[in-house]
């Protein structure tokens, strides 16, 4: 049996892009006691959509392996991305209607592009009125793939209390 994991290994993100388009956004960071005692280091697990154009979000977590974070560490993040898409790039989906049922984010993504996508994964980060995050989950949809034009249902569920009425969600994968 895996070992489990405790809800403070991981810190949920969401990174307004406030420069040029960026493709691949990635994240590192270190947390820090409240008096300034470095306790963990920790990387992203990647970041949702792939292309994050000026003044859009990016959706994702960082994970800290195995690290039980006090409530009041203090985190030091860096954050990178390309300015390029690189020849592999993921194929991110337009965002359609979705709605938060108590317990999960029932939704739709738009394929939009000129490919067929496959293994789609999905993000959602729910959101407290004024803006901080308050959970982060993620999924993939039960579909194999997907044809330009077409969309896509998903749904996330949340365990335990989550309200999630405020939420953003973004959703990508791979050329089929």
């Amino acid at each position: 049996m895996p070992p489990r994991r405790s809800r403070n290994e991981r810190k949920s993100a969401a990174l307004r892009n406030s420069t040029e388009d960026l493709f691949d956004i990635t994240v590192s960071a270190v947390a820090r006691t409240a008096d300034g005692e470095l306790i963990a280091a920790g990387g992203d697990q990647s970041f949702n959509p792939y292309r994050v154009p000026s003044g859009d979000y990016a959706l994702g977590y960082i994970y800290f392996d195995g690290v039980e974070l006090p409530a009041d560490a203090v985190f030091e993040f860096d954050v990178d991305g390309s300015s390029e898409a690189s020849s592999f790039s993921p194929i991110d989906l337009e965002a359609g209607d979705a709605e938060f049922l108590s317990d999960r984010i029932v939704g739709e993504l738009i394929n939009n592009n000129d490919a067929t996508i496959g293994s789609i994964g999905i993000s959602v980060i729910c959101l407290e009125s004024e803006g901080a995050v308050t959970s982060f989950q993620s999924g993939y949809v039960d579909k194999e793939s997907t044809d330009p034009g077409e969309t896509v249902p998903f749904q996330v569920s949340f365990f335990g209390d989550v309200d999630c009425s405020t939420f953003v969600f973004a959703g990508n994968e791979y050329e089929a």
